[in-house]
């Protein structure tokens, strides 16, 4: 039961950290400033999450599958930290991560590079020929904010589900490794196999 609440929450932490490189690689085709660097952002996040992540997993598999405490006692320690990241990544904009608090950030024209952004009019030049109304510095910007606006719901609904079910992950793996297997009503009868 443990180890597949952990496999859950694996997809979940990858599927985020991916969600991520679209994001990120849709706002620096747009012009927001700082996109091209979250680009390699998200692409280390990817590796180094991913990898610690499966890592982890591989800890949980074979700490439940064998009851071995020191097992589950790496992959809490590591998961914890997880989770508390996945918490900090679901409410607040940190680098390259769209929290919750993004949607402040995202209808603020400061956040926006001057290809996403009109110029000031005292500074713009009038344009040889009118421009088509999709191309337009104002339908430009509301196109960079409606997709950044998905963007951060769609990646912070996905942190806050992977933080939900990582806590209820890490619950009954810490359940496990205090108590052993019984404690998720996993009963041994004699004459049979282990579960």
């Amino acid at each position: 039961f443990a180890i597949g609440f952990g496999g859950v929450a694996l997809v979940l932490l990858l599927t985020s950290l991916l969600v991520n490189l679209p994001a990120s690689i849709g706002l620096a085709a747009a012009g927001v400033e700082g996109a091209p660097l979250n680009i390699m952002y998200s692409v280390f996040n990817v590796l180094i999450g991913g990898g610690v992540g499966i890592w982890a997993e591989m800890s949980l598999y074979k700490g439940v599958g064998k009851n071995l405490p020191s097992l589950m006692a790496r992959y809490l320690a590591i998961w914890g930290v997880f989770t508390l990241a996945m918490l900090a990544f679901s409410v607040m904009p940190i680098a390259n991560f769209n929290g919750w608090l993004r949607l402040r950030l995202v209808h603020d024209d400061a956040t926006l590079s001057d290809g996403a952004r009109a110029r000031s009019p005292r500074h713009a030049h009038p344009p040889a020929r009118p421009p088509a109304a999709l191309s337009t510095p104002a339908r430009r910007r509301a196109d960079v904010r409606t997709f950044w606006t998905i963007m951060t719901v769609v990646e912070s609904i996905l942190w806050t589900l992977s933080f939900v079910v990582s806590c209820y992950t890490w619950s009954l793996v810490y359940r496990v490794q205090r108590d052993g297997p019984a404690a998720l009503g996993v009963r041994v009868r004699p004459g049979r196999d282990r579960v």
